[in-house]
């Protein structure tokens, strides 16, 4: 009886040896993983303020980091090319094209008003090439566009203009204008100047087309377009 009971006693204490061996043994592997994750470039530990951001161009960084090409242009137009002038300034702040452009405005503001701050760019930067972008606002005025640009051509013989087509817009959210409007608009100054004519009407079509309200795009739309420029006429000034 004695020797069941010491046997009994024996088998307890080698239960509990191996429940304490085990229990410490997976504390260590644990402890292992832990430590492997925060020095593994795929342990979720290793970047506690999230995964990094990339830029629209698969560069990473995000917000002005991205790399572009040595470039400098003026642009030209109205609310939209004011948005692409923000968006560019928060993702590029390195870039150097200059923006003569104001909210709701067209023909009548750039022959009255926009044309003085034009011509003063140009002053400035010669070898500059200027973006024309207006229309959306107007595109009535069709006629009077065509003719106060050749006006200005003729007077600047040695700038580089581009007319960039005037940009898609959401039919069911743009009562007062249509893309079939706009792609008229764009068929006469295309006709009317065809060796400076930039079609990023259809550019955007075939991407990811972005916008906040049917009419104003998105900073990745915008910057998309900036890029457009960019690739089509290349370095600039």
């Amino acid at each position: 009886m004695a020797f069941i009971t010491v046997l009994i006693i024996a088998l307890l204490a080698f239960t509990a040896y191996l429940t304490i061996f085990m229990r410490k043994d997976e504390s260590t592997d644990r402890a292992a993983s832990e430590s492997a994750a925060l020095s593994s470039p795929d342990g979720q530990a290793q970047n506690k303020n999230g995964p990094d951001s990339s830029s629209i161009d698969g560069n990473q960084g995000g917000n002005g980091s991205a790399a572009m090409p040595e470039h400098r242009f003026i642009f030209v137009g109205d609310s939209r090319t004011v948005g692409m002038q923000e968006a560019v300034k928060s993702f590029y702040p390195e870039d150097r094209c200059m923006f003569d452009a104001k909210s709701g405005e067209g023909y009548v503001w750039f022959r009255d008003t926009g044309m003085a701050q034009l011509e003063s760019f140009i002053s400035e930067a010669p070898d500059c090439p200027v973006i024309l972008n207006l229309g959306v606002n107007d595109y009535k005025n069709i006629n009077e566009y065509i003719e106060l640009y050749q006006e200005l051509f003729s007077s600047h013989p040695d700038t580089d203009f581009y007319i960039m087509s005037v940009n898609p817009v959401m039919d069911e959210l743009c009562p007062a204008i249509s893309n079939k409007i706009i792609c008229d608009f764009n068929d006469k100054m295309k006709e009317s100047f065809p060796d400076r004519y930039l079609d990023c009407y259809t550019y955007l079509l075939s991407t990811s087309l972005e916008t906040m309200d049917g009419l104003h795009y998105t900073e990745n739309t915008y910057i998309a377009i900036h890029d457009y420029v960019v690739g089509k006429l290349g370095a600039g000034s």
